[in-house]
């Protein structure tokens, strides 16, 4: 900064104190002083890097893109460029140009472990387990604390089924780094995958303690008070971790879920709506609500919903029960008799198939 007071016009002290500026996490400053050198000078590849990092680090992936492949255009040899690119083609899930990338940067600078983990790490998203073994097997022979790699070799473990030695790994990233929420979380999914609920529980409120509004977390927590039938505790995580992330449209058909356990039949509906409305191909939605009708005892409704799940699919065969259900209450007999044969042709296994043709005969008998 007194370097620049002096000399206002030296981009090169600029962009260095934008980097400096990034690496504090001050990304409103550091974009004002990347935009001012670029400014001066539009040729900068390094400030072109450094606004593909701020973009990376504000999610904003195209922005990220768009920057890195101008600073490689006026540099191919740039350092950390080819990270940067593919790093970013990872996050805009293009991972066979991702890994392309990572490969071209370990070819320009082989020594360093960053791109190594971020190979290895992309090579297992895109489910190449072995090779993605063989990077972060390297990567941690040159440094077996290195969180990150500790972190993906543990998914990865955890990805085969292999638990117990996914637990081992990732207790080592949780020891080198014990304040990353991600790292509890997956260490609560580890745990969950063992059966081992109440430790996933605690890994899950660890994460929330580091980051209260970590979605996954509250999401997986709501899950168990769901199934431990805590039903209230459950709709507050599901509304917390769709609060934090409103694109997690399935979340509210558990809200959903969740009220019908509590009698709520209203809120059930209102929750199954809202998903309906988010995204119209949501498989099931027409269904529960239906179901919430019924429950309301408000038989005509339910058979609209009902009917809405059959033409969305025909091969909904609890719908067709459910359509079996409100016209025998509603004394149609002959649409009761209809819905509950196509039940019994749509699910012909059906473990209550006796029921229903009991049913079915002692409506012919009325």
């Amino acid at each position: 900064e007194k370097g620049l007071e002096k000399a206002p016009e030296n981009t090169g002290l600029r962009v260095g104190l934008a980097e400096l500026l990034l690496r504090e996490r001050n990304l409103d400053a550091a974009e004002k002083e990347f935009k001012t050198a670029l400014e001066a000078n539009p040729r900068i590849p390094e400030a072109y890097l450094g606004q593909s990092v701020l973009a990376y680090e504000r999610k904003q992936y195209d922005v990220a893109s768009q920057q890195i492949d101008k600073a490689l255009e006026l540099n191919p040899r740039i350092s950390g460029g080819h990270l940067q690119r593919g790093r970013t083609l990872w996050k805009l899930d293009k991972l066979d140009e991702a890994v392309k990338e990572l490969e071209v940067a370990k070819a320009t600078e082989p020594f360093n472990l960053e791109i190594v983990v971020a190979l290895g790490a992309v090579m297992f998203e895109r489910k190449d387990y072995q090779n993605a073994e063989v990077q972060l097997g390297a990567a941690l022979t040159k440094e077996p604390g290195n969180p990150d790699a500790n972190y993906f070799l543990a998914r990865l473990k955890n990805a085969r089924s292999e638990n117990t030695g996914a637990q081992e790994v990732m207790k080592r990233a949780i020891d080198f780094d014990a304040k990353n929420p991600l790292y509890h979380y997956w260490m609560g999914r580890i745990l969950a995958d063992l059966r081992r609920t109440a430790e996933a529980m605690e890994q899950w409120r660890i994460a929330l303690e580091l980051n209260p509004t970590y979605a996954d977390a509250l999401e997986a927590t709501g899950r168990v008070q769901f199934d431990r039938n805590e039903a209230k505790l459950a709709v507050d995580s599901f509304e917390k971790a769709l609060a934090s992330d409103p694109t997690r449209t399935p979340v509210r058909l558990l809200i959903g879920d969740a009220n019908m356990k509590l009698e709520q039949w209203d809120a059930a509906i209102k929750a199954y709506s809202q998903a309906l409305d988010a995204d119209a191909t949501l498989k099931g939605a027409e269904f529960k609500i239906g179901s919430a009708w019924q429950e309301k005892k408000g038989y005509l409704k339910a058979i609209d919903w009902y009917k809405k799940a059959t033409d969305k699919d025909a091969n909904d065969a609890e719908a067709w029960k459910g359509l079996g259900l409100m016209y025998a209450e509603i004394k149609k007999k002959k649409d009761a008799i209809a819905s509950y044969k196509k039940y019994l042709e749509v699910k012909p296994t059906a473990e209550d198939r006796k029921d229903i043709e009991d049913q079915i005969y002692f409506l012919t008998q009325e």
